[in-house]
């Protein structure tokens, strides 16, 4: 049996040489794993993978680029990947090591268009000259930069520790006497960046790590201002991005400079003082708008604990004026001379009790290795310690042996054996490892997730080939608590079945998606989603991202791209469904939306190829601001034909910028409103309704459109009267009156006897 054993493929095996990955060593020693896994099956190539993986030869990351299409992009030059850190839209950073050597190092790959790629290179080469000589405690420099693939790649050393997000998220916002040191550390990184000619431009929360040693750490420095001098304004934008950004670089193509790195500096104080941004809206466009337009309050509004002196210092450095910040960073320090010593310890325990999200990774050679130093001293002491000779020591070898093994345990908890996408945030795993959330189970073989019934899950990544359903097994459904990341799912179809989704905290996912999918359909049925597990909704309340965001395998595939929202309750600011792409067919049917926010958010025009069909029948939208809004930035082409037929619904808009349909775009075609078409069969509207209106982002002008710019047909417009509160959900929106003429004998707006999932979660 054991020379049946199937040997990788010569292609796994020559792969695997190439990028110094395993040794033919690894592979004897693995054998017996891969003959479990395998049982009676052929050992595959992916068999050998994971039981390397499960030998803590390879990363899960590595395992699974090894088994994609493009397995070469695991080598970079002279690096190999280890695992991914995070990404944006144009860059991905990973952790990665030398083929030959030693030490562990962050590598960026950044997309750039051929034509600025010989740019970017000349100004990332000027940065690395002039950064060569920066002290590393307080930033964390590039060491080289090169064009790998059509790629810029961009190398530094490794910071580990957790950013200031993952420290905020865990911790909620800061007492002041951490913030102060937090403030002078990154005062004094922008300072030694301002003495060798360059600025960081990119100060936020995501760019600054602190390390076990209680040191604030500034990374990325200069590299997104080689790749964009100026300030880049993109709708599509997450607006956290936009968080610190200087009044003076918006809108002007002035290039970012000291003065504005300090201000970016004073937001972020600001920020974890009062545990959200000055200008907390969700988005995009509106942030820049207000931070234009608006002076940063003072801190002590929010904060009210803040010291006077450094709420004084956060005042100086976030002025509107950039003149009337401080001239340098140098000067900029003074303002914080009082923590020049002390605060260290309160950083410490901080930076201890919160690890990094991205979790780095070492070799399994090092951990083999310790395992079996581990069970040598275990069983050498145990051998001792029931000795007679060992009579007097057993006190001082069992204290060895213990505290072997919690180096072990800290060791194997830098290895995570799930996909890079799939590894737990620390927020997770402290949540999951306090008892209050469940891990979520695997599927089952017809890809089936069932969670038990009233339990509370973590959400986490998954990626599936074909369909995957996810469902509680009882009349009480089960709750997916979104504590960091949403539930993100890939797959062929998925179906989401009698579910709570809730953001765990207010403040938790305000601008990003709590559910984000990547498949051919979507399916919901009898679920709720919330934000806030105890804010109630508001009908004030303006949109700040989205229940449920969609975009589809394939966008070429005319049988795929349909998206249907059946008996579910949405509650709270945010679109109920964003799409990066618009389906074909989207259906909501007996559905409740109770919050600012509007029902559907494209974030895109139809192409002009393209006929889509929205139809919604029994919806009560109640405080939101309109039905669709399609972002399409400065896109002048011509859109697609889109269908909205709406039956028995009830739109009860809150707002002045409310509007049935809106465009976002800055380049605004008027032969867009002709492609929309609204039936409206029973369907009623609040007076004083505006059925379209434009939004420029650049002049955060909102234009009106004429009544008759959009056809349609069979709306009613009307009062309503309903029968509660909006927080008393659903029984609270409930339409006792309207004065409309409608058809007698149908139901308007949702029923609330079918959303028994919803019905009966509002009730605990």
């Amino acid at each position: 049996m054991y020379e049946l054993l199937e040997p990788p493929s010569a292609e796994l095996l020559k792969r695997l040489s190439d990028l110094k990955l395993c040794t033919r060593r690894d592979l004897k020693r693995c054998r017996p794993r891969v003959r479990r896994l395998a049982r009676d099956l052929p050992a595959f190539d992916s068999v050998w993978l994971d039981g390397l993986v499960e030998a803590r030869t390879l990363t899960s990351f590595q395992a699974r680029v090894l088994e994609s299409s493009a397995p070469q992009q695991l080598g970079v030059g002279p690096f190999v990947l280890m695992d991914r850190l995070g990404s944006s839209s144009t860059s991905e950073t990973f952790v990665a090591c030398r083929r030959r050597g030693k030490g562990l190092f962050a590598l960026k790959r950044m997309r750039v268009s051929p034509e600025k790629q010989q740019q970017v290179l000349d100004a990332l080469t000027r940065l690395i000259g002039r950064t060569r000589s920066l002290s590393q405690k307080s930033s964390c420099v590039l060491l080289g930069a090169h064009c790998v693939d059509r790629e810029i790649v961009c190398v530094s050393r490794l910071v580990s520790g957790p950013t200031l997000k993952d420290i905020l998220i865990r911790r909620g916002r800061l007492p002041g006497s951490i913030v102060g040191p937090i403030g002078r550390q990154l005062i004094s990184a922008v300072a030694g960046f301002e003495a060798a000619g360059v600025v960081h431009g990119d100060v936020r929360l995501e760019n600054m790590r602190l390390t076990s040693g209680a040191r604030a750490v500034l990374v990325d420095c200069g590299i997104g201002t080689s790749v964009n001098p100026t300030l880049l304004i993109d709708a599509s934008t997450p607006p956290h991005r936009y968080d610190g950004t200087a009044p003076e670089l918006i809108g002007t193509g002035r290039g970012p400079t000291t003065q504005s790195d300090l201000y970016a500096i004073g937001c972020l104080l600001w920020h974890l003082l009062a545990g959200r941004p000055p200008f907390p809206t969700g988005d995009a466009l509106a942030k820049l708008s207000a931070q234009q337009t608006q002076g940063v309050p003072d801190v002590r509004e929010w904060a009210p604990e803040t010291s006077a002196e450094l709420a004084n210092a956060i005042n100086w450095l976030t002025h509107h004026a950039p003149e009337e910040r401080p001239e340098s960073a140098e000067a900029a320090q003074m303002s914080f001379r009082r923590w020049r010593r002390g605060g260290n310890k309160g950083l410490k325990q901080l930076a201890g009790n919160v690890r990094p999200s991205g979790r780095t990774v070492e070799r399994g050679s090092k951990l083999r290795l310790s395992v079996s130093a581990v069970v040598a001293v275990v069983l050498l002491a145990a051998l001792f310690v029931t000795s007679p000779l060992a009579k007097g020591i057993r006190p001082q070898l069992l204290q060895l042996v213990s505290s072997v093994s919690n180096r072990l345990g800290h060791t194997g908890g830098l290895w995570s054996t799930a996909p890079a996408e799939d590894a737990r945030t620390d927020r997770s795993t402290e949540l999951v490892a306090s008892g209050r959330f469940r891990p979520l189970p695997p599927p089952d073989s017809t890809g089936v997730m069932t969670l038990a019934s009233g339990v509370d899950y973590d959400c986490g990544t998954i990626a599936v080939a074909g369909p995957l359903t996810i469902q509680s097994d009882g009349l009480r459904p089960a709750r997916l608590i979104v504590a960091e990341q949403p539930l993100v799912v890939t797959c062929e179809e998925l179906q989401l079945r009698n579910l709570v989704v809730e953001a765990e905290s207010p403040s938790d996912q305000g601008e990003d998606a709590l559910v984000v999918v990547k498949s051919h359909r979507l399916k919901v049925s009898g679920c709720r989603f919330g934000r806030g597990l105890s804010e109630p909704p508001s009908e004030s309340t303006t949109s700040g991202g989205a229940f449920v965001q969609w975009s589809p395998v394939d966008v070429q595939d005319r049988s795929g791209g349909t998206v249907s929202l059946a008996d579910s309750v949405f509650h709270g600011a945010g679109a109920v469904l964003r799409t990066t792409w618009v389906a074909r067919r989207m259906t909501m049917r007996n559905c409740l939306k109770v919050g600012g926010g509007v029902l559907l958010e494209a974030t895109t025009i139809p192409p002009a190829s393209q006929v889509s069909e929205v139809s919604l029948s029994n919806v009560t939208s109640r405080g939101s601001s309109g039905i669709l809004e399609i972002i399409a930035g400065n896109n002048g082409e011509r859109s697609g034909n889109l269908q909205l037929e709406l039956q028995d619904c009830l739109f009860h808009f809150g707002g002045s910028s409310s509007a049935l349909v809106g465009w976002t775009s800055q380049g605004f075609r008027r032969d867009w409103t002709e492609s929309v078409r609204i039936n409206g069969r029973g369907s009623v509207v609040t007076p004083n309704v505006v059925l379209a209106r434009v939004h420029d982002p650049t002049t955060s002008e909102r234009r009106i459109l004429s009544d008759t710019a959009i056809a349609f047909e069979g709306l009613a417009v009307g009062d309503v009267t309903f029968s509660g509160r909006p927080d008393d959900i659903p029984a609270g929106s409930l339409v006792t009156h309207v004065d409309a003429l409608r058809p007698a004998g149908t139901q308007l707006g949702f029923e609330p006897p079918r959303l028994n999932a919803a019905r009966d979660v509002a009730r605990d």
